[in-house]
């Protein structure tokens, strides 16, 4: 078995074993190339039939005005600090990173 069907094979495992293991899942597709791969890669899991929702999510400038300060970097500064994630009663809704 050559090294790249390995990948996919272990990748398969990891998608069957999430969607065994959690509740509620579902996958955000934003067209990309990591995303549309993704995608192929849980409808070769689930044999063309993917058994959670698909949520195709957009891209928006949003701006967010918080009550207190809060310290941040700009993506182009530093990539690894400059994101955020957004959350509702401990659920992420919403993340991105930081212009």
């Amino acid at each position: 078995m050559d090294h790249l069907t390995e990948l996919e094979n272990r990748s398969i495992f990891i998608i069957r074993e999430a969607y065994s293991r959690f509740r509620n899942i579902a996958m955000l597709w934003s067209v990309g190339k990591d995303s549309t791969t993704l995608l192929w890669l849980c409808r070769k899991a689930f044999f063309g039939r993917i058994p959670f929702p698909v949520i195709h999510i957009g891209y928006a400038d949003v701006e967010i005005r918080l009550d207190r300060p809060v310290a941040v970097d700009s993506f182009s500064d530093i990539p690894e600090t400059g994101r955020f994630v957004l959350e509702h009663a401990g659920y992420p809704v919403a993340g991105g990173i930081i212009i």
